[in-house]
């Protein structure tokens, strides 16, 4: 079972606020209007609405709703998927039929006696009464009955009022019209301050932010030249997590429950903020960086980077960092990476191990390192970095909630805070950082500047532009292409003009060349596509031809 069913039934009532994600499978975002419930009592007891009708209606509105509370139904109605982050994704479905059955109750409320309709209120207000007192929610109980009793109030009026003045059918209709707006005002605005009270609490739904942040960004890309076809760029400090796709970036960010297994591997054991359906730029490296072909970097002025690229740009929010090392979207490694396979306890030995693979040399220097102070569930780490030289600190254990370096402050809702950036600095420097965890040790990695430079020079002498998918390359001698794109099995690979057979590199896509020339096509064809149009085609067909025999059974019965 997921969650307590009088909390999901109390999700109807003109307090329940919607939410952007939830990690608890029972929380359902069903709120649509305090109008259905009024509206519900109304239908069943309605004497113009069939009873078959009604059956099929109660029928699906239990069902739909018993799939939020049941395990097995909820899996079934995702599609044997179980949804990550925003769980019941299948309630538009039944709210979908609360206000298809809220429309056809006001349809046919005209004729219907008054006591039923007060028959109605008083279902819907004992409905709010059950749910408030077993949830525990009695505000939500009294703000969610005021509000009945209030577009009641309209209905119970406008026909009184009807009822005086039965001898004067024009005035009669004119008060309903009247009657019918108030209440559509009342609703809209019951629903509109709802949703705007329910939206802004989460604090994500200024939309003038995203506006003027979009401006920022492409004054930016357009007054730097940035290049987005060979290179990335990121938002290092995003307010949503789909914010580089919103302004139309080619980033490395993604928010989406069709992120493949071998994808979900690769960002999690290099480092990046992760979850199953999601991944973001934080926890990215030089490393990471330069592999992907991230040169561009987006950043939020509310925080300092410590960095070696170079600032490019900078406007009202945002500074804008270019890195010199970013590798174009394709270029030659050893043969020895198929060889490479992800293993490691941290995100600093896996990204050694494949940079042997690659480059056929290690980066990081690792040790183990202690806290200096242990307080109230929060450890202290005094790192010593040398002058050009970077480090990294990993944090094993639960993912600490909050973490500060040099006091800039970071949650763990947009950061890897297992794995930390401490910075590369010009002089010899001590960075403090706190940790809200238990662990007293953490392994720090740090290299040289220069280090990664000889590694980049290696990598970038032999690169192949990317455009449209396809590109040309000369292969110095055989050897591996190696493509910062995730890899996926239907997408087809042709080497000059015939297919081969693209290989995953624990994540990436790799294909091997012989030494020469060479023109690379990548094409890539939905799953299910030929076959699912054929179906198409034949069930319209189908569809045809059966209304064609109607329209001539219809014919000729007119004849007859």
């Amino acid at each position: 079972m997921y969650g307590d069913i009088w909390k999901q039934l109390g999700a109807l009532f003109e307090d329940s606020l919607s939410f952007v994600k939830s990690g608890d499978q029972g929380d359902v975002n069903l709120y649509c209007g305090c109008a259905v419930l009024l509206f519900a009592g109304i239908y069943f007891l309605n004497k113009e609405i069939r009873t078959a009708e009604k059956i099929v209606t109660g029928i699906l509105i239990v069902l739909y709703f018993a799939g939020i509370h049941i395990t097995a139904l909820n899996l079934l109605f995702h599609g044997l998927h179980k949804p990550v982050g925003i769980p019941n994704r299948f309630v538009f479905i039944l709210i979908f039929l609360l206000l298809k059955m809220s429309c056809d109750a006001w349809g046919n409320v005209e004729n219907e006696s008054t006591g039923r309709i007060f028959a109605g209120l008083i279902a819907a207000e004992g409905f709010c009464i059950v749910v408030g007192i077993k949830s525990g929610n009695i505000w939500g109980l009294l703000l969610t009955a005021g509000v009945l009793a209030v577009f009641f109030l309209v209905m119970w009026t406008e026909r009184c009022i009807c009822g005086k003045l039965s001898g004067h059918a024009f005035c009669c209709v004119e008060i309903r019209k009247l009657g019918c707006l108030v209440l559509a005002v009342l609703i809209l605005a019951e629903t509109g301050i709802h949703g705007i009270v329910s939206i802004t609490d989460n604090g994500t739904a200024n939309r003038d932010i995203y506006v003027e942040s979009e401006q920022e960004v492409c004054g930016l890309l357009e007054s730097a030249g940035v290049d987005q076809v060979d290179y990335r760029a990121a938002i290092v400090n995003p307010l949503v997590r789909n914010e580089e796709m919103l302004y139309q970036l080619n980033g490395i960010s993604m928010y989406s429950s069709t992120n493949t297994e071998e994808m979900w591997d690769f960002v999690k054991n290099m480092g990046f903020e992760n979850l199953e359906n999601r991944f973001q730029y934080a926890g990215s490296t030089e490393v990471t960086d330069m592999l992907l072909g991230i040169r561009y970097l987006f950043c939020r002025n509310t925080r300092k980077l410590h960095i070696v690229y170079k600032k490019i740009g900078e406007s009202q929010s945002f500074d804008l960092y270019e890195n010199p090392r970013a590798l174009k979207a394709g270029y030659m490694v050893s043969d020895s990476v198929l060889d490479y396979v992800m293993e490691g306890t941290d995100p600093l030995e896996v990204q050694n191990r494949l940079l042997s693979g690659i480059a056929g040399k290690r980066l990081y220097k690792m040790q183990t390192v202690s806290s200096e102070a242990v307080w109230a569930g929060t450890v202290d780490f005094d790192i010593s970095l040398k002058k050009g030289e970077h480090g990294y600190l990993y944090i094993p254990g639960t993912e600490p909630e909050t973490v500060t370096i040099n006091g800039q402050e970071q949650k763990s809702d947009y950061w890897n805070n297992n794995f930390l950036d401490l910075g590369t600095y010009d002089t010899d420097t001590v960075v403090h950082v706190t940790a809200e965890t238990g662990m007293q040790e953490a392994v720090l990695g740090t290299y040289r500047e220069s280090d990664l430079d000889e590694i980049y020079e290696m990598l970038s002498s032999q690169q192949m532009d990317l455009k449209n998918g396809k590109g040309t390359i000369a292969a110095a001698k055989d050897g591996m292409l190696l493509l910062s794109i995730f890899y996926d099995p239907d997408m087809q690979i042709y080497v000059d003009g015939k297919k081969v057979d693209g290989k995953s590199i624990q994540g990436l896509t790799g294909v091997k060349l012989s030494a020469g020339p060479h023109t690379v096509t990548m094409k890539y064809r939905t799953p299910g596509l030929q076959a699912g149009a054929v179906l198409s085609i034949l069930i319209a067909g189908i569809l045809g031809i059966l209304w064609y025999i109607s329209r001539r059974k219809m014919g000729i019965s007119g004849r007859l």
